[in-house]
């Protein structure tokens, strides 16, 4: 497993910042030319959104769904994890809010920046170990962090309102 470390951070550390799943838009953006490799020292920029899953289903059976009972066990506190009553048709939900990517692995060493981008929701508080004071992400808007990754672990984020699920963390490797 440890060899597949090195291989898994340079997944995810792709030229021009991209990480898993972070194409281009088709919202009419144009997607910008192949990067050439970036040098080691280059910054490594990551985009980290703010998204929420739903579950919808019900009571009664739909022709696309097989009935649910509503779970008699309350979720994990914190406001990340939502779940919603039955409402007069049946209908229940559960609502879980993420950060997309939650992990990302790099190098000892490697300047990296992350970029916040709020998707989903009014607005988060988001702390990030590391720095003193959590900034205010309104949706449409970006903050950009730097991270230190002078020492290997774990540098955490978070969203002080939206706990246990609204979590994430940059793994930083030991330099080979």
């Amino acid at each position: 497993m440890r060899a597949c470390l090195p291989a898994l951070a340079l997944l995810l550390a792709l030229p021009g910042g991209a990480a898993l799943g972070q194409g281009a838009a088709s919202y009419g953006a144009t997607p910008a030319p192949a990067a050439a490799a970036q040098p080691a020292s280059s910054t490594r920029r990551y985009h980290i959104v703010t998204v929420h899953f739903d579950g919808v289903t019900g009571l009664r059976p739909t022709a696309a769904h097989p009935a649910e009972a509503f779970p008699t066990e309350p979720l994990p506190g914190g406001g990340g994890l939502l779940l919603r009553a039955p409402n007069a048709d049946g209908g229940w939900s559960v609502r879980a809010f993420v950060f997309h990517p939650s992990q990302i692995v790099v190098q000892q060493g490697d300047p990296v920046e992350l970029t916040f981008v709020d998707v989903h929701g009014p607005g988060f508080r988001i702390a990030v170990d590391g720095h003193p004071e959590p900034f205010i992400l309104r949706r449409g808007e970006a903050r950009t962090i730097p991270v230190a990754t002078d020492r290997p672990g774990r540098v955490g984020f978070r969203s002080l309102e939206h706990a246990p699920s609204m979590a994430g963390e940059v793994l930083v490797l030991p330099r080979p």
